[in-house]
């Protein structure tokens, strides 16, 4: 029997609702083992408590996690991104003041990806589902615990189409750091991961389950839907990195180098092929009803 893939999930949980679907279901899988969790951008703290929820509603309050950098790397004055990083995450309010949750990691987000990593050096794998700050931070910092990691499976970037893709755009300089690592082995592009959207049967079938993690799972996205009205259900884009690493067979991948535009006022953020640099494989293709079947399959088996 292959043993589980020791992951570590870095994520912003709270915005798009991907993030905790994901993180619920790799959370069932026995092909994979979460040795922790991190949170990056904004109120990484409260998005710290929400996977905290997250975790105890799916009974593992045995993965540790800790709140990571909340900010860009380069973050100016004048920069527009600041209100946006002073906000509460939209699917904050699952968390009551009530709740007696799992306390964090005695060390920050950063520091739990080196302690973690040194713990399976060689033999773990880093899942980024949000901004590439905390990696970055890591790259930076503990170079060489970073080079022992097994590899990084990102969803991020969109190089076929003219698109500024969210989890590079929340910090370019970060992505491009952790592109240019040569630690990324699989990227998870906008274009192909958006295809697996959850359909309305799916969403009926959540709606049938009278179980408490179904009922938080229909909280998440009811708290998720006003914000994001241009999606009229919820997108998959999360769920693939980790997918990827126990059943590949379900992408279509091509190598790419890959870096990261920093300089263009029209053009910053976006994700280019280039001659030079590591090889990455970027998603052209995937099975969608596959991706389907084993969401549905998990959280409701």
């Amino acid at each position: 029997m292959t043993p589980p893939v020791k992951i570590i999930i870095d994520t912003d949980i709270g915005d798009d609702v991907d993030d905790a679907i994901a993180i619920a279901w790799a959370a069932r899988r026995p092909e994979l083992d979460i040795r922790a969790v991190t949170t990056v951008f904004g109120r990484a703290d409260l998005r710290g408590r929400l996977v905290a929820k997250v975790l105890q509603v799916f009974g593992r309050e045995d993965i540790p996690w800790a709140a990571g950098e909340g900010e860009p790397l380069a973050l100016r004055p004048e920069d527009p991104r600041r209100a946006w990083l002073r906000r509460e995450p939209n699917q904050y309010p699952l968390v009551s003041a009530e709740d007696v949750l799992p306390p964090p990691a005695a060390e920050g987000g950063v520091d739990l990806l080196a302690r973690t990593i040194e713990a399976h050096a060689g033999d773990i794998w880093l899942v980024t589902i949000g901004a590439m700050t905390n990696a970055a931070r890591l790259i930076e910092r503990h170079p060489g615990t970073a080079a022992k990691l097994k590899g990084i499976a990102a969803m991020a970037g969109e190089p076929h189409r003219m698109r500024k893709e969210y989890n590079i755009v929340c910090d370019p300089e970060a992505a491009r750091l952790v592109l240019r690592s040569g630690r990324v082995r699989f990227l998870g592009t906008w274009d192909v991961t958006r295809r697996a959207t959850m359909r309305e049967q799916d969403l009926a079938a959540l709606a049938a389950a009278d179980t408490a993690r179904a009922r938080a799972l229909r909280r998440l996205i009811e708290l998720w839907r006003p914000h994001d009205r241009r999606k009229a259900r919820p997108v998959l884009y999360d769920l693939c990195p980790m997918l990827w690493l126990f059943a590949p067979q379900l992408f279509v991948t091509e190598p790419l180098r890959l870096d990261v535009e920093l300089e263009g006022r029209l053009t910053r953020g976006m994700t280019v092929p280039v001659g030079e640099g590591p090889e990455i494989a970027v998603t052209t293709g995937l099975d969608e009803g596959a991706v389907l079947a084993t969401l549905m399959e998990t959280l409701l088996g």
